[in-house]
């Protein structure tokens, strides 16, 4: 059997990034993982996740989901 394969031209590989980022006011630490394609020159967040203890700074908001990436303009003081 004799095959020819014709391979088209090179593709760029995907590149992931993790970045750490310290956010003000509050200090939240968070950590996302960014995915980029060469090939549309695109960059996709592929997640992102607090890193750090949230506590009380986060009182003023209901959502649990959001309370990871909120800070209350008033803070509590116990």
């Amino acid at each position: 059997m004799n095959k020819t394969i014709v391979l088209g031209d090179s593709v760029s590989p995907l590149a992931d990034y993790m970045i750490t980022m310290l956010t003000k006011p509050g200090d939240a630490a968070f950590e996302a993982t960014v995915r980029h394609d060469p090939n549309a020159d695109t960059y996709t967040v592929l997640g992102i996740s607090r890193i750090s203890l949230y506590g009380n700074t986060s009182w003023c908001i209901p959502s649990q989901r959001l309370k990871l990436f909120c800070y209350c303009k008033d803070q509590k003081t116990s």
